[in-house]
C-alpha cells in the first residue's frame, strides 16, 4: 500500500513538472539556452549576489520547473540593459556590462548555448547623508527607523525607495489621510556619494464627515454603517479604513466592500519595482526646493461600496493524509446562506465524511466524519460581537478505539482587531465510547479514564486567537497565539468534570527572501478531573504530520497498552523552510520534540526528539508536504535504530504550522 501511494505522488510531481514551449516571437530560434553566467572583468569575483536574478532574465536555463528558453538575439540586448540596472540598483553607477563569448553545444536533441555576462562593477557608492523633512514632529520617531539603512550604508534603490510606502502608511495611519512621503536620491559621481532624502507631504488632519453606502439590497444600509463604526466628526485615518472594510467583511454578508474616502494620496496596489520616488508638478515646488500645501479638506465624505455575497456559497473539499500510524482520506461540503434569516443572519450547513485505515492489522479500521448546523446573528453582542447557535456532530476514530459526540448550545465570536478575536460557546454533548470495552475498572482508573458508559456534559469552550502570519498554508513570517479552555461541569448537570487549558505558540521570521525560521510550541493539559475520569474523546493525542512527527497521527500517548490518550501532551517545533517565491519545490529541515503522560504533566515520562527533511511541492496552487523524519529519542530513551521502526513519513497538504 505504501509503495502505490509513493508511485500516485511522484506521478502527480511528474505531471507537475511537465514543459510546454510557448509560441516563437520574432527573432526566437531553436537553440536552447543551457546556461548563463556572470563573470567578473579581468577574471574579478563579483561583489553583488545574484540571488533570484536569473529568473527575471528573457534569456535564462530552464530545469525541472522552469520553462525552458530559446537563444534570441533581441532578447539578449534586452537582458544586456536588465544586467546593467541590476548592478546600478545597487549603487554599481560606473558599471559596464557586455557580452562574453557565445558557446554553442551541438547534442544529439538539438543545440544549446551558453551565454555570458561580463561584468566591471567598478567602485560602490555609499550613502553620504540621510534626511527626513516635513514629517509631524509627533510622528519622526516612528519613521526614522523605516529607512532600515544608515550613513555610510551600500546604495539599494529598490529598496529604499519603495520604503516611502511605509512612511506615508504611517501618517495615514495615524489620521493625516492625504499623507504622501516622496523619495528623492542625489549622486555625486565624483565623490562616489549619494545623498538621500524622504519628504513629507502630510496634508492636514482627517476627520469623518457624511457616510453612504452604494450596493446594499438585502442588508440595511443602517446594519452596515453601524458595523462599520464611522461617525460623523470623529478623527479618521487609515487606519480606521481598514477596521470598517475588516469589519463588514468580517460579518459574512458581503463579497466585497470597498471604503472610498476620497483622500488626495495614490494608493501602493501591489506596485513592483522599479518605484519613481513620487511625482510632484513644477508649480508645487518653491526656488528653494520646499513643497507649496495642497489645499485639501480635513473633513472625509466616506462612500461604502458594497457587493453582497451570493445567496448561497459553496464549498467542496477532499484530502488524504498518510504517516506510519495511518491513511486517512475525506470529503466535504459547506454551504454558507448569508442573510437568509434577516439582515446580517445567516444560516451554515457543514459535512464531512473520511475513513480511516489503519497500518497495523489489529487496527479499528472504517468511516468517520462530522457534520454542523449554525445560526450566526452579527452585531446581536454589540457593534463586534455576533451571537451564534451551534449543532454539530463528531465521529472520531483512534487506533484503539472512537468515540461519537453531538453537541448544541449558544455562543458569540468577536474581532477586537485585524487577526485578533474571542470566541465562547455553551454547549451541551452527549458522548459515546466504542472498542475499548476489552479494559477492566483497574485499568481505566489507572490512567483517569472513565468508566466507558454514556457521558453527557455541561461544556464551556472559549478562546482568544490573535493569528498575524502572513499566509495561512504556507507561512514565512508572523506569529500565532493561542490559548483555549474546555470545561466540563459535572455534576449536577453532568456526568464528568474536566478542565482543558491549551496554548499554542508560533513564530515566523524569514531570512533572506526564499529562508524562514519556524518555532512552535504547544501545550494541552486536562485538570480538576472527577472521580468518575475523562471520557475518551476529550484526552489528548499527539504526533502526526501537524503534531510530533516522531510518531503517526495520534499514534504519541502514553506508554503502556491501548493508545486512549493522556492528561498532559506538549509538542514543540523548529523549522528551516526554503519556499522560494513562485516556484514549485520548496524544502524544509526540521526537529520535534515532545511529551505526553497520563497525568497532567506531560514531562512526567520523559521527552521525545525527532528531526528530519522535508520536500515542498506546489501543483495547482496545491501545496503538497512530504516529510522524512527519525526518531531519536523516545520518552527519554535512545531509539536503536537498526529496524524500520524509528523511520517517519507524513503526507499532507500545507505547512506544518
Amino acid at each position: 500500500m505504501r509503495s502505490v501511494l509513493l508511485r500516485v505522488l511522484l506521478a502527480l510531481v511528474l505531471i507537475g513538472c511537465t514543459h510546454v514551449r510557448p509560441p516563437k516571437v520574432p527573432g526566437e530560434t531553436d537553440t536552447r539556452v543551457r546556461e548563463v553566467r556572470f563573470v567578473g572583468e579581468g577574471g574579478q569575483a563579483l561583489s553583488v549576489p545574484l540571488g533570484d536574478f536569473r529568473n527575471f532574465l528573457a534569456q535564462r536555463a530552464g530545469g525541472v520547473i522552469q520553462t525552458h528558453r530559446y537563444f534570441n538575439p533581441y532578447r539578449v540586448a534586452e537582458d544586456r540593459r536588465r544586467v546593467l540596472a541590476f548592478w546600478q540598483n545597487r549603487g554599481f553607477f560606473d558599471a559596464t556590462v557586455t557580452e562574453g563569448e557565445r558557446a554553442f553545444h551541438e547534442l544529439k536533441g538539438g543545440r544549446e548555448v551558453t551565454l555570458t555576462w561580463v561584468i566591471n562593477e567598478g567602485a560602490p557608492f555609499s550613502i553620504a547623508s540621510l534626511a527626513f523633512q516635513g514629517f509631524p514632529s509627533e510622528l519622526e520617531a516612528a519613521v526614522r527607523p523605516l529607512a532600515r539603512f544608515e550613513v555610510g550604508a551600500a546604495v539599494d534603490l529598490e529598496r529604499y525607495r519603495l520604503r516611502r510606502w511605509e512612511m506615508a502608511e504611517v501618517l495615514q495611519r495615524a489620521g493625516y489621510a492625504h499623507a504622501s512621503v516622496l523619495s528623492r536620491a542625489w549622486v555625486d559621481r565624483g565623490k562616489r556619494e549619494v545623498h538621500w532624502r524622504y519628504i513629507a507631504d502630510p496634508g492636514p488632519l482627517t476627520t469623518v464627515g457624511t457616510v453612504r453606502v452604494v450596493g446594499a439590497h438585502r442588508v440595511s444600509a443602517d446594519d452596515i454603517v453601524r458595523r462599520a463604526g464611522l461617525v460623523a466628526g470623529e478623527p479618521y485615518g487609515k487606519m480606521d479604513q481598514e477596521a470598517a472594510r475588516l469589519d463588514l467583511l468580517d460579518t459574512g454578508s458581503f463579497y466585497n466592500v470597498v471604503v472610498n474616502d476620497g483622500a488626495d494620496v495614490i494608493l501602493n496596489i501591489g506596485i513592483p519595482p522599479p518605484d519613481s520616488g513620487g511625482v510632484v508638478p513644477d508649480e508645487r515646488i518653491r526656488e528653494d526646493g520646499s513643497l507649496v500645501p495642497r489645499e485639501l479638506p480635513s473633513a472625509l465624505d466616506i462612500t461604502l461600496s458594497v457587493i453582497e455575497a451570493p445567496r448561497v456559497k459553496g464549498r467542496f473539499e477532499g484530502g488524504v493524509e498518510f504517516d506510519p500510524a495511518r491513511l486517512d482520506g475525506f470529503v466535504g461540503a459547506e454551504a454558507v446562506m448569508p442573510d437568509l434569516l434577516g439582515s446580517m443572519h445567516h444560516l451554515t450547513a457543514r459535512g464531512q465524511l473520511g475513513y480511516g485505515w489503519f497500518w497495523a492489522e489489529d487496527g479499528d479500521h472504517g468511516l468517520d466524519g462530522a457534520a454542523r448546523l449554525r445560526t450566526t446573528h452579527v452585531g446581536v453582542l454589540g457593534r463586534l460581537g455576533d451571537l451564534r447557535v451551534t449543532a454539530q456532530y463528531e465521529d472520531r476514530r483512534f487506533g484503539s478505539g472512537a468515540s461519537r459526540e453531538a453537541a448544541v448550545g449558544p455562543g458569540g465570536r468577536a474581532t477586537l482587531a485585524p487577526g485578533l478575536f474571542v470566541e465562547l460557546d455553551l454547549l451541551y454533548a452527549f458522548a459515546q465510547e466504542r472498542g475499548l470495552s476489552g479494559l477492566d475498572a483497574e485499568q481505566r482508573s489507572a490512567v483517569t479514564l472513565s468508566d466507558g458508559g454514556d457521558a453527557h456534559n455541561l461544556r464551556v469552550q472559549a478562546g482568544v486567537i490573535w493569528d498575524r502570519r502572513d499566509d495561512p498554508v504556507e507561512a514565512r513570517k508572523g506569529h500565532l497565539v493561542a490559548a483555549r479552555i474546555d470545561a466540563s461541569v459535572g455534576a449536577p448537570v453532568g456526568t464528568h468534570r474536566w478542565l482543558t487549558l491549551a496554548l499554542d505558540l508560533r513564530k515566523l521570521f524569514p531570512v533572506g527572501d526564499a529562508l524562514a525560521v519556524g518555532l512552535r510550541a504547544a501545550g494541552s493539559f486536562i485538570v480538576l478531573t472527577g472521580d468518575e475520569g475523562v471520557p475518551l474523546g476529550a484526552r489528548l493525542l499527539g504526533g502526526g504530520a501537524w503534531g510530533f512527527r516522531g510518531f503517526g497521527r495520534e499514534a504519541f500517548g502514553p506508554e503502556g497498552g491501548l493508545q486512549v490518550g493522556g492528561l498532559g501532551l506538549f509538542e514543540s517545533s523548529v523549522e528551516l523552510r526554503w519556499l522560494p517565491f513562485v516556484q514549485q519545490v520548496g524544502a524544509s529541515l526540521w526537529a520535534d520534540l515532545g511529551a505526553v503522560s497520563a497525568t497532567a504533566n506531560p514531562f512526567e515520562d520523559g521527552v521525545g526528539l525527532a528531526a528530519g527533511l522535508g520536500l515542498r511541492v506546489r501543483l495547482w496552487h496545491v501545496p503538497l508536504g512530504l516529510d522524512f523524519g527519525y526518531r531519536i529519542l523516545d520518552r527519554g530513551r535512545v531509539v536503536p535504530g537498526d529496524t524500520f521502526e524509528p523511520y517517519q513519513f507524513f503526507f499532507r497538504v500545507g505547512e506544518s504550522f
